[in-house]
């Protein structure tokens, strides 16, 4: 490939906003002396070891995830309460300053990213399924394109998955209360999507807490849902210390919530 350090090439190839690596910005044909003085005449900023970004726009956190398919191999997707925030299921919407980006994968986080994160106000919450998936990953994840902006677009969990994800997060980010507040507002989601992730799913957590919180909301698509059809484990598991213990899915509750059952 022939090398190329033309102002023009690069803003055609690294949208505002948005972020590259050293290593990918190589591959599409710049030299590295030719990174350099475009960071000396400012027609790139140098984020962290390896990381630009162009200087007319601050990056943002969609900004940096946008760019994520064309730097990593494996599937990055928002996920988790962040997705469902974004798709307007949240009743407290954490979209200011302060709040963690969750982002799932089924790999490790790269360095780089991380340190991309620690400039910018909201924080990385990165979950590589481990404890989630049987395979950390769903054997037919259930994503959606999310258009973000100019020439963004962001890789969303499917409420189906992203419900799931967030159950993996109670109670230590979100409580209990909050994700059935949460569900209250998922009265569509698809029994056949549901199914095949609850079968993808290793958690034994998980999967009782989801019919523990369905029975209590009723929608129409819980009764195409069997808990007899998916590996709900044995014995007690702890959800809640100093909670009671729901006789039906063996997990400890907050005991105001348990009586509303």
């Amino acid at each position: 490939m022939q090398p190329v350090s033309n102002a023009a090439v690069l803003e055609s190839l690294l949208p505002l906003e948005q972020v590259a690596t050293r290593t990918w910005l190589e591959a599409q044909g710049f030299r590295r002396h030719s990174l350099d003085n475009l960071v000396k005449s400012r027609r790139l900023v140098l984020l962290t070891k390896g990381v630009y970004a162009r200087p007319q726009l601050p990056v943002s956190w969609q900004g940096v995830v946008a760019s994520l398919p064309r730097l990593m191999a494996p599937p990055v997707v928002v996920g988790g309460l962040t997705s469902l925030e974004l798709q307007g299921f949240s009743h407290y919407v954490q979209m200011g300053q302060n709040q963690d980006v969750n982002l799932w994968a089924p790999t490790a986080c790269p360095r780089w990213l991380e340190r991309v994160f620690e400039s910018l106000p909201q924080r990385l919450r990165w979950h590589t399924g481990k404890w989630l998936w049987k395979n950390q990953w769903p054997s037919k994840p259930e994503l959606r394109d999310f258009p973000w902006q100019d020439r963004m677009t962001l890789q969303l969990s499917a409420p189906e998955q992203a419900w799931l994800e967030l159950l993996s997060t109670v109670p230590e980010d979100v409580s209990l209360e909050h994700a059935d507040q949460i569900l209250q507002g998922l009265t569509a989601l698809s029994p056949r999507k549901l199914t095949q992730l609850l079968g993808d799913c290793r958690s034994v957590k998980v999967k009782r807490l989801f019919f523990w919180l369905a029975d209590r909301q009723q929608h129409a698509w819980r009764k195409s849902l069997d808990p007899r059809a998916f590996a709900m484990g044995n014995g007690k598991r702890v959800l809640v210390p100093g909670g009671k213990l729901d006789p039906t899915y063996l997990i400890t509750v907050p005991a105001e919530l348990l009586h509303e059952h």
